[in-house]
């Protein structure tokens, strides 16, 4: 019998990890997301190098904190969902992809490339919990979590775009 991993052919409570079954084992794939933001945090500590002033410190503040959040949104969402599987593996990449764009952008971030990093930022935090959404359906015990999650990010992604 062929094990589907496919978001259409399993409910919402196989995308959990196991609980109660000792140390959760990291995936490559969340060693390679965690690798994009380490190159974030050093685009950031070049930026603060490069701008050593208040004005440069609170910069490098604001890109910090989105990475951050970037960063630890997704590793919250890896200890709850498997990310040994297919659907939440392609996730991870996807959002990789977004990463790297991020972190492209911190040089530039306050000048020309405010746009690219607002908009990859963004992306980042509404795609990843709309795809949760999407795979937890109406009435899993975490939608209204996640529902919640993704309303605050609607709301703080017009701040960022602005």
């Amino acid at each position: 019998m062929k094990k589907h991993t496919d978001i259409t052919h399993r409910s919402a409570s196989t995308f959990l990890r196991k609980r109660g079954q000792g140390i959760a084992s990291v995936s490559f794939a969340e060693l390679l997301f965690d690798l994009i933001y380490v190159f974030a945090v050093t685009q950031i500590s070049h930026y603060l190098l490069h701008h050593l002033d208040w004005q440069g410190f609170v910069q490098s503040t604001v890109l910090w904190f989105a990475v951050w959040l970037g960063w630890q949104h997704t590793t919250w969402m890896t200890n709850w969902f498997d990310p040994d599987l297919r659907s939440i593996r392609i996730l991870l990449f996807a959002l990789m992809l977004a990463g790297l764009v991020v972190a492209s952008a911190i040089p530039g971030a306050f000048v020309d490339r405010g746009l690219v990093f607002a908009l990859s930022y963004v992306t980042i935090q509404l795609e990843r919990t709309a795809f949760i959404l999407l795979m937890l359906g109406r009435r899993h015990e975490l939608t209204p979590n996640y529902t919640r999650i993704f309303g605050w990010f609607v709301i703080f992604a017009v701040f960022w775009l602005g």
